[in-house]
C-alpha cells in the first residue's frame, strides 16, 4: 500500500481491508486539478530543483509524481515544468477546496 500523505509504503493483510466510507477521488480524477505552490527549496538529494512560488495545473503522471505546468508565478529563468509528489499536490488541492468551501463561492482560492 502506497500511502499518499507521507509516501511511505506498507504491507497489509486483507482483515485490515475496509469499504471506504467516504468517495475519494482518484489519482486520475486529480488531472487537469490546480492548486498554489508556496515555493520549494533545492533538494540536491532527491535531485529536485528550487520551485519559486505560483500556481499549477496537473498535466499527467508519472510513477507516483504528478507532471505539473507553471500557470502564473515565477521569473522568466525560472522552469515551467516540474514533477511533485502525489501526496504534496492532492494535499494542495484538498486545502484550497477547504479554503473555497469555508469561504463561501465567491472565493476564487488562495492565490
Amino acid at each position: 500500500m502506497y500511502y499518499v500523505d507521507t509516501g511511505e509504503t506498507g504491507v497489509l493483510n486483507a482483515k485490515q481491508l475496509a469499504p471506504d466510507k467516504f468517495k475519494m477521488r482518484t489519482r486520475a480524477q486529480f488531472l487537469n486539478a490546480e492548486f498554489y505552490c508556496d515555493g520549494l527549496e533545492e533538494d540536491t538529494e532527491k535531485d529536485l530543483p528550487a520551485v519559486s512560488a505560483g500556481r499549477w495545473k496537473v498535466r499527467r503522471i508519472v510513477g507516483n509524481e504528478y507532471v505539473c505546468v507553471r500557470l502564473s508565478g515565477g521569473n522568466p529563468n525560472d522552469i515551467n515544468l516540474v514533477n511533485f509528489d502525489i501526496g504534496y499536490v492532492i494535499g494542495q488541492v484538498r486545502e484550497e477546496e477547504e479554503f473555497v468551501r469555508e469561504r463561501g463561492p465567491f472565493c476564487t482560492g488562495r492565490r
